[in-house]
């Protein structure tokens, strides 16, 4: 990497613990529906946008699948959560993003969430100052594991691709992060990425402090 200019955050499982509160209430929903709702099928759409989560469950289950009721009610349920609770930042959060902007590191959100749901999570959290940029999944035509969302965040951010730092706990964003010629960190959350995607890392992490300390190397 010639530079570190800029460091882009995916959000669901990386800066919220908000990962479980889905599977929960993916859980909560199909139970009282009577679906068969696999864990296995909501690790598969971990890190992806709602269309291309909409198209695995369609492959999976079938066309006939009520998924926006389904979406919605589960969405919901996330949202009067996070209401009652606020937001579950993961460990480190506020000193990893203090820490590259007392550095002058550029930083961009780049979720598959809506950009509605996002902006009010992160503004809920107090953490909108932080960033500089925002790149969200309903603004591409293609979501992770595409490079479309990275490409958007560096270009709002006015910076070169390869200039990038791409923090990511799921496989679809880090081979979002990788085809968009960026370096990738790993931060562990609910799922493992295969083998095969972490052989191209930059480097793996535990949580966002590890990822802290991983980052000085690059400044």
């Amino acid at each position: 990497m010639p530079m570190l200019e800029a460091v882009l955050f995916d959000m669901d499982g990386l800066l919220f613990d908000t990962e479980r509160l889905y599977l929960k209430s993916w859980k909560k929903a199909s139970e009282e529906a009577g679906i068969d709702f696999s864990e296995d099928l909501f690790f598969r759409c971990v890190g992806t946008n709602t269309r291309d989560t909409k198209k695995i469950i369609f492959d999976a289950l079938g066309e006939d699948f009520p998924f926006d009721q389904f979406e919605q009610i589960t969405s919901q349920a996330v949202i009067d959560e996070i209401k009652a609770n606020g937001p579950p930042l993961k460990k480190g959060v506020h000193s990893i993003l203090a820490f590259l902007k007392e550095r002058n590191i550029k930083m961009a959100l780049a979720t598959s969430t809506g950009k509605e749901m996002a902006k009010w999570m992160v503004e809920k959290a107090g953490l909108e100052l932080y960033f500089d940029a925002y790149a969200f999944g309903s603004e591409v035509k293609q979501g992770k594991p595409h490079p479309d969302i990275f490409l958007l965040a560096a270009k709002n951010l006015g910076v070169n691709a390869q200039n990038c730092l791409v923090l990511e706990d799921s496989s679809f964003g880090l081979q979002a992060g990788q085809s968009a010629g960026m370096k990738t960190l790993f931060i562990k959350d609910l799922v493992d990425p295969p083998m095969e995607v972490l052989a191209k890392v930059w480097n793996s992490a535990s949580d966002l402090l590890e990822a802290r300390d991983l980052i000085k190397e690059l400044l």
